[in-house]
Formats: structure tokens, C-alpha cells, sequence
């Protein structure tokens, strides 16, 4: 294990701008060190486009993303064109 001593010589190496960001970094590591966490991550979205999985791909679904967000809206044609 890392000691203090050991990290010590280098710091003091740094100018004093970098010995206040790794100050800095590590009371940030202090901190999150004592959070904790609220259970594992539940998946229930998962499988929910099932049905749709022969009908879309990820293609598709970037392509709309796209259109919907950078190209103008056509009231012509609600569906990309592939």
C-alpha cells in the first residue's frame, strides 16, 4: 500500500497551482469514499422492443434521431426513406 510519505516528495515538487488540484482531487476522493449507494440498478426496460426488434434497427432508430433533431420536419413524409 501507498503511503503518505511516499506521495509526499512529489507534491512538493509541484508548483503551488498543482499541490491545490491534487489537494483538491483528493478531498473529492475523501468525500466520495464515504457516499454509498442505494441498491443495484434495476433492468426492467430491458426486452421492452422486443416485438420490435424484426421491424427496426439500431440504424433506423439513429437515422430518426438524426432527422428529428437536425433536419427540417416534412410534413410530406413522416417516415425516413430508406
Amino acid at each position: 500500500m501507498l503511503s503518505v510519505d511516499a506521495v509526499e516528495p512529489t507534491i512538493k515538487k509541484m508548483p503551488p497551482e498543482l499541490q491545490q488540484q491534487v489537494l483538491m482531487y483528493i478531498e473529492t476522493l475523501s468525500r466520495s469514499a464515504g457516499e454509498t449507494h442505494h441498491g443495484t440498478m434495476k433492468f426492467e426496460w430491458a426486452g421492452c422492443c422486443e416485438d420490435m426488434k424484426n421491424e427496426y434497427t439500431s440504424v433506423h432508430s439513429a437515422f430518426a434521431h438524426f432527422k428529428s433533431h437536425f433536419v427540417e420536419f416534412s410534413p410530406i413524409s413522416h417516415t425516413p426513406q430508406f
